[in-house]
Order: C-alpha cells, then structure tokens, then sequence
C-alpha cells in the first residue's frame, strides 16, 4: 500500500504541474546534487515591483542556491551555477576565489552573473549576487562569531566581502547605466544577502555609484533571503524602513537557523519575514497544507537518497517529571507539542539561565566563549593543521548513538557538575582527533578554550533541566536536526507557488499566532467555523486535537496556540481565560483578559 500511495502522490505532483505550468519557455531544468530538478524564469520578473513578495523571485532565487551544490562525481564547484546561469541568459559568470578554494574560517564563496535587458522600450542590466550558502565548512567559525556591538560581526564581514565584490565586478565587466541588483541566499548566505542588500540601499552608496554612472534606487533592489539568520542589529537599525521594502526573508517556523543569533539579544533581519504554514500560524496547516509539503519533499528527497521521511513538525512530547514541573510550572501534559515554541524557549532559557535575565550577553559572548567555538570549527574542518578533519557522518553518530553522550545527559539530570565537565573533556577527545595522535592540542585549543561555555551549558541545564530532557530526548535530536535542509526547503516553496500548486498552494504568514490561557478547566473545548468541526477538546485530565497545539501546566493551567486565521467559539467550565497575541520570536502581549463563559473569538 506504500508504493501504491506513492504512486498515487507523485501522479497527483505531475499533474498539479501540469495543469498549472507556466509557458515552456518559462521552465527551466537544473542540478542539484546529481538529480535534475525544474524552476521558472523570465526576464520579465524584473517589471514586477520590489515590494511584494513574489514567488517568481522565491523559487528562481532557491534553485540558484541549490546550484551550489556541484557533482560529487567531479568536483567541479562551478558547472551546475554556469548551466543554471545559461538558462537564465545570464552571462560574465564569476566566481571568487573563496568559492574555488577550499572554505576558512571567514571567507564567503560568491557566485555572480549578468544581463542586459530591454522591456519596454526601457534598458537595464540585472546583476545576480548568489553568495554560497551550503558546503561551506569551516565558515561556521565566522557564524558563531557574534562581535560587541552592530551587526553580528562574522555575517557583517561575510557581507563586506561581497559588497566589495560587486564593486569590482561592475568595474571589470564595465557595467553601466540602469542597474538591478537581485540578492539570493540560503543559511549563512541568506544572512549575508540580506545585510549586504541593505548596504548597497544606504543613500551615500547608492550616490557613490550614481557617481560612477551606475544608476539605481529603492525600487530596484530585490533579495530574497532563504532560512535567514538574524544577523541584523535591531538596536543600531530600523529594520523594517521602507527603503528596505525589496528585502524578503523565508523562514521555517521549526528550523533553529533562523534563530541564530538570539533575538533576545537585539538580532533581526532587515526587510520583511514570511514563514510558511505549520500549526501554530495556520489552521488550515493539517487539513489542507502538511500533505502537499511533505508529499512534494518525498518526491524529491526520495529522487536523490531515498533515506527515509521528514515528519515535519514531529517533536515529541517529554514528561519533564514532577519534581521539575512543580518547581518551573511546566507542562505535564501535551498535544502536537510545537519544535519551534520549544527551541525559542529552549534558547531564552539557556542564554537567561532560567531567570528572566540575561546571563550571557555579547560581551560575555565574545569575550569567554566566541573563541572556543571558532576553535571547534577549525578543528571540525582541518583548518587547524593540527588537527584531522572530522567525517560528520561520525559527528551524527557520536550524538544520537554514543554512550558518551548519554553520560553527559546523566551528569545534567543528576547535577553533577563536576562530572558534565569530566565527561566534556572525554567528548573532547572521543571526537578530534590530531595529526601526530597527541592530545595536548585537544586540551589546549579545545577544552581550555571552551569551559567556560560548558561550566555555563551545565548551569544551565541544571537549572533548568526542563530544556534538558525535551532536546536531549533522543527522538527530538533528529528532528532538530532535520527541519535545516535544502530540499526540504525548496519544496516548501515549491508548494507555495501557484504555478505548480494552483489555488490549493500554501500560504505565507508572519509566524505570529494566539496563545489563550484558560485557568483551572474541568471541562473545555473549542469549535471552529472555517472547519465547521471542534478543534480541541479536554475534560481536565486528557488533551486532544488534531490540529493545534495546547499544553496543561503544572499549576493547573491550560494553554492553546490558535492561529490567527481562525474563527473560534469556546464553551466549557473554567475559572477565566486570557488572550495574548505572540509574535515570530515567541514574545506575547495580553490582548483580553477576564474571559469567562462562552466566547467567541473571531
């Protein structure tokens, strides 16, 4: 019956595709990974104005970063971005040396690309910025290095690297006249189209080119940024200022990425964020949306690997035990628990260390603990000479199956700190290995330089080892893991594209969502118009619900995340109830309290 339904799901693909094709001249095979893949493209995208979000851009801007990811089989880091760029029309491929060479610690592999356009009667050159944003190895140092102050300090470089870049590109190739630029990114890529996008829209840049008879303003200035970091200081910047009304930003609600670095530290991203459906920010999520996203990732992911299913938004519920949920008033009981509600939290917590204040702030950061981990990545990767590269099939290996592992889990539950830091120093050299087999460097360059942020992690945890046991639960860790891949992505945005899903494609929304919070309920449930059925239903004792998430807390208390687009009636028997509106970053704000009875919420 599987094969048979997997038949039935990729005739049903084909179809939809079909139907709702664009012309032939618009569709555009390219690589990725050995398998060939379809997007769309046509020079007239660029007669669409900069300010809406258009799925033209979303899927064109994808499919150039999936071109990143060149044949095994030869190497070659560049055929499959100057096939994608020939079917496009563009030409003056260039690469930098970054993206031909091996990755360091703060280089940025950039692939760009032109063409002269006439629509009309109107002449203009795009220039594509497609800055490398998978296999980059050991540029993870540069994401992890947050800086004082500004912008977060490794992305913002990344970003002057390729502000620098365009430069010299328009100078070499001798580009003149009316200019559109178009920003693409995935990951750290994104993070750094994003911030070098809003740099190239700064008024004494635009000037400074103007200058030089490179003409372009506002309106010509299109990014779109694929599971963006945040990067962007929300401190130094109004992120959302018009002039930066051309920078969008697709996110997964359940991929960590985007969460980095801390929003509670005062990072964002210029421009605007949409986030695709799930559970907490779209009713219609299980009934209408989850099949055809996670169909349209089988249909790919099964082409290349055939290893498996992604469950999106599968994370397991953990009873905390009564001890911790007491002493934290955390949830004893769960339905469709939310991985991203739970790794935002997880975040605030660690970094506030269960106080509501914040414990490590940028200064701490990059004085204790930046460089210990910028020192991991170098060992990761073997930038550091000496060290042996790590095989990441190993690094997976080692956390979901090691004994170590469940040792360090041990020490958290136990809060034995002395005994998390002994096992540390094991993990340490379980894991690296260096050239001459001598374990100073390990100690040295590794351990030394990282105990502070293990002494912090251990506090951390036995503070508040509710964080423990949800993210260490073993079948939680995959799905940590998991939600952060490229095709995946790529089919959430095939599935929100019209031209191959029609009416029936997904939604984008702001990630925002209700939390209402109903006080000692012996009986409650919640009906709703739009799926003319009841949503969720507890008699005090037991959750459920086939479609939103609600959680009974220790106290007593029941909490529900219904999404915005919903209309609700609630009935039951409790004491009173509350509403709050929660934004993207899980921050919530009261918008009603002193519900009691039956109430409609529209």
């Amino acid at each position: 019956m599987k094969s048979l339904s997997k038949i039935v799901v990729l005739t049903a693909i084909a179809a939809i595709s079909t139907a709702c094709a664009p012309t032939d001249n618009d569709k555009k095979f390219f690589h990725y990974v050995d398998v060939e893949h379809v997007t769309f493209y046509n020079d007239k995208y660029f007669l669409l104005d900069n300010e809406t979000f258009h799925e033209e851009f979303a899927l064109a801007s994808a499919a150039l970063q999936l071109a990143h990811w060149y044949p095994y089989t030869s190497g070659d880091k560049t055929s499959y971005l100057t096939d994608i760029y020939s079917k496009f029309g563009f030409t003056n491929c260039y690469y930098n040396k970054d993206l031909l060479n091996q990755p360091g610690l703060d280089t940025i592999g950039l692939a760009m690309a032109s063409k002269a356009i006439t629509l009309n009667n109107e002449t203009f050159t795009v220039i594509s910025i497609n800055p490398r944003g998978t296999l980059y190895d050991g540029e993870w140092a540069s994401n992890v290095t947050m800086g004082k102050e500004g912008n977060a300090q490794g992305f913002n470089e990344a970003g002057a690297i390729v502000i620098g870049e365009i430069g010299k590109y328009i100078e070499e190739k001798r580009i003149t006249g009316d200019v559109k630029l178009w920003f693409s990114g995935y990951s750290r890529s994104a993070i750094v189209s994003n911030l070098a996008a809003a740099a190239m829209l700064e008024d004494d840049v635009i000037s400074s080119y103007s200058q030089k008879n490179v003409i372009y303003d506002e309106d010509d200035v299109y990014a779109y940024c694929i599971e963006c970091p945040a990067g962007a200081s929300s401190k130094d910047y109004d992120l959302s200022a018009n002039k930066y009304r051309g920078i969008h930003n697709i996110l997964n609600f359940n991929d960590p990425v985007p969460m980095v670095n801390p929003y509670i530290l005062g990072f964002a991203r210029f421009g605007t964020d949409y986030y695709f459906p799930d559970r907490l920010t779209d009713i219609h999520s299980d009934e209408k949306h989850r099949e055809s996203m996670v169909s349209h990732y089988h249909f790919l992911h099964q082409s290349m690997w055939d290893n498996g299913d992604y469950p999106i938004d599968d994370w397991k519920f953990f009873d905390p035990g009564e001890s911790a949920a007491l002493k934290h008033n955390l949830p004893i009981k769960s339905v469709n628990p939310s991985l991203g509600r739970t790794l935002s939290s997880m975040i605030n917590k660690i970094i506030c260390q269960g106080t509501g204040e914040v414990k490590v702030t940028r200064e701490i950061f990059a004085d204790k603990i930046q460089v210990g981990l910028r020192n991991i990545f170098a060992a990761l990767y073997g930038i550091d000479e000496d060290f042996i590269s790590v095989d990441s099939s190993k690094l997976l290996s080692l956390f979901f199956e090691g004994t170590i592992i469940k040792r360090i889990m041990n020490d958290i539950y136990s809060e034995n700190t002395s005994n998390f830091l002994m096992d540390s120093q094991s993990l340490f050299t379980v894991l690296f290995k260096t050239k001459d087999g001598s374990i100073g460097p390990i100690l040295n360059k590794l351990y030394s330089k990282n105990t502070a942020l293990l002494g912090y992690l251990c506090g951390a945890f036995c503070v508040r080892t509710d964080i423990a046991v949800q993210v260490l639960y073993r079948p939680n860790l995959a799905n940590i893991y998991f939600p952060h891949n490229s095709t995946l992505i790529y089919s959430l945005i095939c599935t929100a594209d019209s031209r191959l899903y029609g009416e029936g494609a997904t939604p984008y929304n702001d990630g925002s969502y209700y939390i209402l919070s109903v006080s000692n309920p012996s009986k409650f449930e919640i009906y709703e118009d739009t799926l003319n059925k009841r949503i969720f239903h507890s008699d005090g004792s037991d959750l459920s619900s086939d479609c939103v998430s609600g959680e009974m807390l220790a106290d007593g208390t029941l909490q529900i995340y219904l999404p915005k687009n919903g209309k609700y009636h609630l009935s039951g028997e409790y004491d009173e109830a509350s509403l709050y509106t929660c934004d993207h970053k899980n921050e919530a704000s009261i918008l009603r309290d002193g519900i009691t009875g039956n109430f409609d919420l529209i």
